[in-house]
């Protein structure tokens, strides 16, 4: 078995922390969410937020797997590192030299359409609830 760096090791606990951040702001979303439409759908005033908090949950799941996906890809990016001793061959997408695997590019989409998810349900939801005011 091949000895870590310090570097290395480091990568994979901030990689760590990554995952459990889109986790709870995506999962902590869905939870905010969920309480407030229970407390809005009693009043008849706010029942048009409903169908805007829904769009959000759905944001928000999507964020939450894509966030669970990041976690596979970069689990088998690891094993293409481990594989290959530390130099793994890049892979390319239509013609395009991705510079890194595969399953490395994936988790690093991974975590940008977790990101997006989440700020397009808090926009969603924001624009909503203000325009209801």
């Amino acid at each position: 078995m091949v000895e870590l760096s310090k570097g290395v090791e480091l990568r994979a606990n901030m990689d760590l922390e990554i995952a459990r951040a889109l986790i709870l702001i995506n999962g902590a979303g869905i939870i905010a969410i969920l309480a407030f439409l229970q407390s809005t759908v009693e009043w008849v005033r706010y029942a048009s937020f409903a169908k805007p908090a829904i769009v959000g949950i759905a944001f928000l799941v999507l964020g939450l797997l894509t966030s669970l996906l990041y976690i596979r890809f970069g689990r088998v990016c690891s094993l293409k590192y481990e594989q290959h001793a530390m130099r793994p061959p890049s892979s390319s997408l239509f013609g395009f030299d991705l510079g890194r695997p595969m399953p490395c590019a994936i988790s690093a989409i991974m975590v940008y359409v977790s990101l997006i998810s989440f700020c397009s349900a808090s926009a969603v939801v924001g624009i909503s609830w203000y325009c209801l005011l």
